[in-house]
């Protein structure tokens, strides 16, 4: 879908006028953004990866590649009614662990929204230590504030060790239907009639609106049903 980067509004068409659609059933959506750049959503039993013609194969967009990555979030991701998801009672030690006691709530709201920003092995050196232990970034977001950023850095002996910062926040969030929503990169950055920024991004949701009529099946091998909808 197409975004306004400056406008304060995420849609810059309706719902209808989304660029590309597409639906699964029943699988594990996974997010890769590859070093040149090619942004996807993949998955076991998911349609993935590049043609012949380097064109994708399922959804994708060509972005930033990650040693000349914008600033700016990576992806975003929110979680709507999170008092009706499950409990986890157990934590292991590999868990990115928040404390909601350490956020201020902006109005009654049942979401959370995670913001990620993506640094290169360079922004390792401003990486610090608060007082509990806990890898942090200070970095000016792009609205001007300040924010500390949870990190999550790559093992340094990869072979490109960059780092994730994740900041958390509770806003209010129109839609009362259990879910998640996930934005990710986008494609075409340019410029509209108001001088404001747009691009081409990437983005997920469940469930799906019923607006949204997808227009492709990602189900890989496809299913009888998903063959005759496609």
């Amino acid at each position: 879908m197409t975004t306004n980067y400056d406008a304060g509004t995420f849609f810059v068409s309706s719902l209808e006028e989304i660029l590309d659609t597409a639906s699964i059933e029943d699988r594990e959506i996974k997010f890769s953004h590859h070093p040149d750049g090619f942004a996807q959503f993949s998955g076991t039993g998911i349609t993935s990866g590049r043609n012949p013609d380097g064109t994708a194969k399922g959804m994708a967009v060509m972005t930033s590649p990650l040693d000349r990555i914008f600033r700016g979030p990576a992806f975003n991701y929110l979680i709507r009614n999170i008092e009706e998801l499950d409990v986890i009672e157990r934590v292991d030690s590999n868990s990115f662990v928040f404390d909601l006691g350490e956020y201020l709530p902006i109005g009654p709201t049942k979401s959370l929204h995670f913001e990620a920003h993506y640094f290169t092995p360079l922004w390792r050196r401003f990486v610090r230590l608060d007082s509990k232990g806990r890898q942090v970034i200070n970095v000016q977001h792009p609205c001007g504030a300040i924010i500390e950023f949870r990190v999550f850095p790559a093992a340094a002996e990869c072979d490109y060790p960059g780092i994730l910062g994740f900041e958390l926040y509770q806003l209010p969030h129109g839609v009362n239907q259990t879910g998640y929503s996930f934005g990710g990169p986008a494609e075409r950055m340019r410029y509209n009639e108001h001088g404001q920024r747009i691009a081409d991004a990437i983005f997920c949701m469940y469930p799906r609106d019923d607006k949204i009529a997808a227009e492709k099946c990602l189900n890989f091998p496809p299913t009888e049903a998903s063959a005759e909808e496609s």
